[in-house]
């Protein structure tokens, strides 16, 4: 396994298959970036540096690399190391930006009918940018209309539907594996740009996102497909904002799924919507503890869980050892989740 080091003295011994990064039994990880980075030069970033690492470029040639510590990274280790500029990471094909320990498990693979995409909508959205949102809401195979069935109401459709497409695989696969019930699906979009503002409590249109799920969301979605039990489901600050929903409305909501909630500065608002909970329900909550965000934020998961069970709440909390802030590290913990979720609901 070649360092960057020597292949500065010896370029010649680049080959064709050569990927990065390259982990080296002495603690050092190298970095092999190639292609064109355009005016800037491109930086490295990881989930356990504080601050980005510049690339030297090999001379006469369109690869950039280096060699960094990498610490002591755990088996389990579900991470991140980014190659680009400061707004954003660039893609190379000599470079992945995943960082996989030996003893993961392997991801969930779809078995199964699939569920069928019902309705492909824009609602109105007072207060929030463009006042209108899209929702789609996927049934399961064999859906009887008029019977009531689990829904689970997904923040972050985007990511959840387009760029990630868990749902509605994780579903139909527990499903088809009689480990979850049949479920309807209704995944809003998030408002881009405006997420975090929409998302994290005190944003300035945070209780017009949560009005919006609430007043038209639910309410259009259910006159047209009984729920026997609603779930709130999201990742990251879409966790957020989807503990927002549920606990903000026990009357609509018996709970749901959450995985690496950030609440950035929202935090305190969440606990006191906790500490309001009436009891009963089911919280299922996950959390990384690898990376720096992941370590800074897990306090408050556990802070969380504390409040929801001082509320005689039904509480399942899951550490995933090794796991950052990413979203290999969600749909390997997703599965879990609902299987929890779900345990005693089928």
């Amino acid at each position: 396994m070649l360092t960057f080091a020597q292949l500065k003295d010896h370029p010649e011994l680049l080959t064709p298959d050569m990927r990065s990064p390259i982990f080296h039994p002495d603690g050092t990880m190298t970095i092999l970036w190639e292609g064109d980075p355009g005016s800037e030069e491109p930086i490295c970033v990881s989930e356990w540096w504080e601050q980005p690492q510049p690339l030297e470029r090999l001379p006469s040639t369109n690869l950039w690399g280096g060699d960094f510590p990498a610490q002591d990274l755990p088996r389990t280790v579900c991470s991140w190391v980014d190659v680009g500029n400061e707004r954003e990471p660039l893609s190379s094909p000599r470079h992945s930006r995943h960082v996989l320990g030996p003893d993961l498990p392997e991801p969930l693979t779809a078995e199964g009918e699939s569920s069928t995409l019902a309705e492909d909508i824009t609602l109105p959205a007072p207060g929030l940018d463009g006042e209108q949102r899209r929702v789609r809401i996927y049934l399961p195979p064999g859906y009887e209309a008029g019977q009531p069935y689990h829904t689970l109401y997904l923040t972050d459709g985007q990511m959840e539907l387009d760029t990630e497409k868990r749902f509605p695989v994780v579903t139909d696969t527990l499903r088809y594996r009689n480990e979850a019930p049949p479920v309807i699906l209704v995944v809003m979009d998030n408002g881009g740009p405006e997420r975090q503002e929409e998302y994290i409590a005190g944003g300035s249109r945070n209780l017009a996102t949560r009005r919006w799920v609430w007043e038209t969301v639910m309410p259009y979605a259910g006159a047209r497909y009984p729920a026997i039990g609603r779930w709130a489901v999201g990742g990251s600050n879409g966790a957020s904002m989807a503990l927002q929903l549920a606990l903000g409305r026990p009357d609509l909501f018996s709970g749901g799924v959450f995985f690496s909630p950030w609440h950035r500065d929202g935090l305190e608002d969440v606990l006191r919507l906790a500490d309001e909970w009436p009891g009963g329900g089911r919280f299922v909550i996950s959390h990384g503890n690898f990376g720096l965000g992941e370590r800074k934020n897990l306090p408050g998961a556990h802070a969380l869980v504390e409040h929801l069970h001082a509320r005689q709440a039904v509480v399942h909390f899951m550490e995933r050892d090794g796991h950052g802030h990413t979203f290999y590290a969600w749909e390997l913990a997703m599965p879990d989740l609902l299987r929890w979720l779900f345990a005693d609901l089928r």
